[in-house]
């Protein structure tokens, strides 16, 4: 989940002036008191792994994987990064199962144990424009975009939905294309006993569609005929713990103007409810133990941020301006309970942990490096809760190399 993208138009020059601006602010606000130095035994060097790469091109809108619940366990010890996997060609990473981190690399995903830093499994795919992976109950479903050739040797772009089991054999695959007009622009979610998934389509509205019968069926119409009361569109998704309601955020017309709200309904398309918010945090980028997770989707992230119990329909929401660098985030972990942001300066990240109960700090990190294109944009950070760690990657786009830090917090 890629927070922070990359302008279009903005050539490097631009993105040195914004980024060494920023650092002028945070030396004035040092020197008024309001800012912190930071020891080199505040540096963090636990486990770096430094590899060139390429353009990642599975950033993300959207982190809306489904919320897996996984047993408590006791803090296990995390050997390291594995340099079989960490081995200097660019990846792309997501949040897995428990300990588990899922990785594309090429064309080959993985299941890394992050405990153990042993590979799980692996297997060959195809080649992806574009992916996201969502974690269910008994394995994995991959969406995105597979680029597929020609004899003229042009290619063009296939939507598929790949489910995968936790030794990552391919289960089912599904054209999406053949399901939504618009399926890379479409917002998604699948059950956690992956029977079902429901998607969102401007002009189709809120769906349904069953894999065993192969049959859609329309919850929502967000046309101007529609049932949706205002609601103008939907932009993140997910299935309730239950599976029996679908929860969603979007935009909704109130007062002659489109304001952030949530809602949900049930998978028979009844009990519709749909709630403006108070203040625009942007779209939800997760959602577990029945509340949605918020957070700014934006260029510079302000560091604010809010949760929403589902079940109470309570609002709660957080701001944090004390940091005059632009920050990214919010990254959370897929059982809610923590979540990271990452202050982007011209040569190092402070990257935080905060407990999203009463948003205190957990741990602060700061990550160097005389590379300054590492910062021009955010992060990937994928948190832990048991383990204790999260897995910083920075870099990877253009010709810029990508770096893989450890953090414990």
């Amino acid at each position: 989940m890629w927070y922070l993208k990359e302008t279009k138009g903005m050539d490097i020059d631009m993105k040195n002036r914004l980024m060494k601006a920023s650092a002028i602010v945070l030396c004035m606000a040092c020197m008024a008191g309001c800012g912190a130095d930071y020891s080199e035994e505040q540096v963090t060097e636990q486990v770096t792994m430094e590899f060139a790469g390429t353009e990642n091109t599975s950033e993300n809108a959207l982190r809306a994987a489904v919320a897996v619940k996984s047993e408590p366990q006791q803090k296990e010890d995390v050997q390291g990064l594995n340099t079989e996997l960490f081995d200097g060609q660019s990846m792309s990473i997501w949040k897995g199962k428990g300990n588990t981190l899922v990785a594309l690399k090429e064309d080959t995903f993985y299941l890394y144990d992050v405990a153990s830093a042993q590979i799980e499994a692996q297997t060959k795919t195809e080649r992806w424009n574009s992916v996201t992976v969502y974690p269910y109950k008994s394995g994995y479903w991959v969406i995105g975009e597979i680029m597929k050739g020609n004899t003229a040797g042009s290619t063009a772009a296939e939507s598929r939905g790949i489910f995968y089991d936790d030794s990552l054999k391919e289960t089912q695959t599904v054209l999406l294309d053949d399901i939504v007009p618009d399926a890379a622009g479409a917002a998604w979610a699948v059950s956690s006993d992956g029977a079902m998934f429901g998607y969102y389509d401007f002009w189709g509205g809120l769906n349904l569609y069953d894999l065993e019968s192969r049959e859609k069926q329309q919850l929502l119409d967000t046309g101007l005929d529609g049932n949706s009361a205002g609601l103008l569109n939907i932009d993140a998704l997910f299935f309730d713990e239950t599976d029996s309601r679908l929860v969603f955020t979007g935009q909704t017309y109130q007062s002659g103007r489109s304001a952030e709200s949530w809602g949900r309904i049930d998978i028979d398309g009844t009990g519709f409810e749909n709630h403006v918010l108070e203040y625009d945090l942007g779209m939800a980028t997760g959602y577990g133990a029945g509340k949605l997770l918020l957070g700014e989707d934006s260029i510079f992230f302000k560091n604010r941020m809010g949760v929403v119990n589902v079940k109470t329909g309570e609002a709660v929401y957080h701001a944090n301006t004390e940091n005059a660098l632009p920050v990214s985030g919010p990254f959370f972990s897929d059982d809610g309970t923590v979540y990271a942001t990452a202050a982007l300066g011209t040569n190092q990240m402070e990257v935080a942990v905060w407990r999203t109960e009463d948003f205190s700090l957990v741990s602060k990190e700061v990550i160097r490096d005389d590379r300054e294109e590492m910062f021009y944009r955010s992060p990937h950070i994928c948190l832990f809760p048991d383990l204790q760690v999260c897995i910083v990657c920075m870099g990877g786009h253009n010709d810029i190399p990508q770096k893989a830090v450890l953090l414990n917090y």
